[in-house]
């Protein structure tokens, strides 16, 4: 019983592995449009490929189990086995790549006859005429580069300007300042001095006690502007009479009337 049992399951592969090496002989014969690809590992095999390997591998394993019975049961394994080569190979040729067309022989030179070089066609570079520079030109160059110098120069002329009048500005001060010192001890200078606070005082008192316009204001501003002048005129006096602050204060208005 067991062994019929295998004829039986062998018969049936085979004719299974048959049935399905006619199909991938027809599909491998004739392209049928929007089949799908079989992917198998790091391969991917079109349809009918796959069905050819499939039906091999099919017919082989029946005909091992037909050569392991004890009757003859291998004739349908082995046409099946045929079958798929036989679509294998009508695959291949249809879907082979096809030779390259044959690379024409390159001619060469007889043997010992030097094939002479074409000559050389000399090219001159076209004569580029010197220009030579405008008058207009050269004249307004020159023109920018006198501005540009002159502009230069009153610019550092001013700065030189500016730096002597800060100068002699600070002179001036310290010599007013020397003379200011000595007249403190001189006793009409203290009078003179006296005066004009004494008349500021009264003027002070005058603009909180009177409006504007009022007779005794308009007085008390004038005795004040009196006072006031006769201490600069004598301030002024004593830096005209000593000849250091006399030449400082000539040099600043030398200085400041050069700036207008």
């Amino acid at each position: 019983m067991p062994t019929i049992e295998s004829k039986k399951r062998n018969s049936i592969l085979g004719s299974i592995a048959l049935l399905a090496g006619f199909g991938a002989v027809a599909l491998s014969a004739i392209d049928v449009p929007g089949l799908p690809s079989v992917n198998v590992g790091r391969w991917t095999l079109p349809f009918a490929l796959a069905l050819d390997l499939g039906v091999g591998a099919l017919a082989i394993v029946s005909l091992l189990l037909a050569a392991k019975s004890l009757r003859t049961g291998t004739e349908l394994p082995g046409a099946a086995l045929a079958v798929a080569i036989a679509a294998g190979g009508i695959f291949y040729f249809r879907h082979r790549t096809p030779p390259a067309p044959p690379s024409r022989p390159t001619p060469t030179a007889a043997p010992g006859v030097a094939t002479p070089a074409p000559p050389k066609a000399i090219v001159k570079a076209p004569a580029h005429p010197a220009v030579a520079p405008s008058v207009s030109d050269a004249t307004t160059a020159a023109k920018n580069a006198t501005r540009q110098s002159a502009a230069a120069a009153a610019a550092l002329a001013r700065q030189q300007q500016l730096a002597a009048l800060q100068d002699a500005k600070a002179q001036f001060a310290q010599e007013q300042a020397r003379v200011l010192t000595a007249l403190k001890a001189d006793p009409t200078y203290q009078q003179a001095k006296a005066r004009n606070d004494a008349a500021d005082l009264q003027l002070r008192d005058a603009r909180l006690s009177f409006r504007a316009g009022d007779p005794n204001l308009v007085a008390t501003s004038q005795t004040a502007l009196a006072a006031r002048d006769a201490l600069n005129q004598f301030v002024a006096n004593a830096i005209a009479n000593d000849p250091a602050a006399a030449a400082a204060k000539a040099r600043l208005d030398a200085l400041m009337q050069n700036q207008h």
